[in-house]
């Protein structure tokens, strides 16, 4: 009886394991640009769409991988892949209106102070640095990479020596 019990346990452990023991790479003359594993959140295009679709990944085979809504994606029909973070856009963002901030405070400051004193070349300075900054942060926050022949997506085994 017990045997009966473990035997189904012990298959769907074995399983759900193998599925887990694939990735799926970008890479670029070689090396790695970025791994995916299944359950990794996924923003790619399809060479025939102009739409950036997102998915997870529900499993990675050797020339295609299926989302979780039950497509097959095959890795030549990927025309790029976007990478999207949004922790970085938002510290950009509130760098940026804390630099406009600053710089409006320099505005009402200079009203009632001299403009040329050290504090307020300061502040001024930070200010339009704050700014710059924060928005090359926010601009710069989203990236996509092309596939094309220097770039391609590849699946690697567990048992490759590029797997991590």
């Amino acid at each position: 009886m017990r045997l009966v019990v473990f035997l189904p346990v012990l298959v769907s452990i074995m399983s759900a394991g193998s599925v887990q023991a694939q990735q799926l790479l970008i890479m670029k003359k070689g090396s790695v640009i970025s791994r995916f594993n299944p359950g990794d959140e996924i923003f790619f295009e399809l060479k025939d769409q102009k739409q950036i679709h997102h998915t997870a990944i529900q499993n990675i085979r050797e020339f295609y991988f299926t989302t979780v809504q039950g497509d097959t994606i095959q890795y030549q029909r990927v025309a790029l892949v976007a990478f999207r973070n949004p922790e970085r856009k938002k510290f950009g963002l509130t760098t940026a209106i804390t630099g406009v901030a600053l710089l409006g405070v320099y505005g009402l400051n200079s009203l009632a102070f001299d403009t040329q004193t050290p504090a307020m070349r300061g502040l001024r300075f930070v200010g339009i640095l704050g700014a710059g900054v924060g928005m090359f942060i926010y601009l710069s926050a989203d990236k996509k990479v092309r596939m094309n022949g220097v770039r391609r997506l590849r699946y690697i085994p567990y048992d490759s020596p590029l797997y991590r």
